[in-house]
């Protein structure tokens, strides 16, 4: 039955599974996220968190049962998440936008930057994981004036990652009367390391 966690609930299932002679015993693990508060839940795994919002998280992995690293190495597994009317913390991407368009003389007056993170309606996407190495193709988040897509890959044992975001002013509010115009800049951004 489901557990009680950070003003949502958790379900999960691990199963020990034998194994041939020689070689470790592997796991089956399956974790389902309803309604969590992620920023709680960041909070107390990391100290805290450079996101907030409402969280459904599923994931199947598999591995063997070894530690660190090497079981790092020999994950499988896959999963989707969604985050819902929440924030990333420390960025403000929609400001990054204003300023890119105003030093490229596609916009007049100043800018103005708003606080240090990029509040949006919903953050999805899906992940398969193969020998601890996790792809995912289909991140998106939405918010009223801005789109943000991504897709790459991470090393899970060696904590190297590989991923490509593309962020687009879609609307500005800024219009004449207040009326919303369409803005098309697309800002790559190329994560590695």
């Amino acid at each position: 039955s489901p557990a009680s966690l950070y003003g949502g609930t958790m379900r999960g299932k691990l199963d020990l599974l034998p194994s041939a002679r020689r070689s470790p015993p592997s796991f089956a693990a399956a974790v389902t996220l309803d309604g969590v508060n992620v920023d709680q839940l960041l909070t107390k795994l990391n100290g805290s968190s450079r996101l907030s919002g409402t969280a459904d998280f599923t994931t199947t992995l598999t591995g063997p049962v070894l530690g660190g690293e090497a079981l790092m190495a020999a994950l499988d597994g896959e999963g989707r998440f969604m985050f819902r009317d929440g924030a990333v913390k420390g960025v403000n991407i929609a400001a990054i936008l204003r300023r890119a368009k105003s030093l490229l003389g596609n916009s007049s007056g100043t800018v103005e930057e708003g606080p240090a993170q990029t509040d949006f309606t919903e953050l999805s996407g899906s992940y398969r994981i193969t020998d601890g190495v996790a792809r995912n193709d289909d991140l998106k988040m939405l918010s009223p004036l801005l789109r943000v897509t991504g897709k790459g890959s991470a090393n899970l044992a060696s904590q190297m990652a590989d991923y490509r975001i593309e962020a687009a002013l879609v609307a500005d509010l800024t219009g004449q009367g207040g009326v919303m115009q369409r803005r098309g800049l697309v800002v790559p951004v190329n994560v590695r390391g």
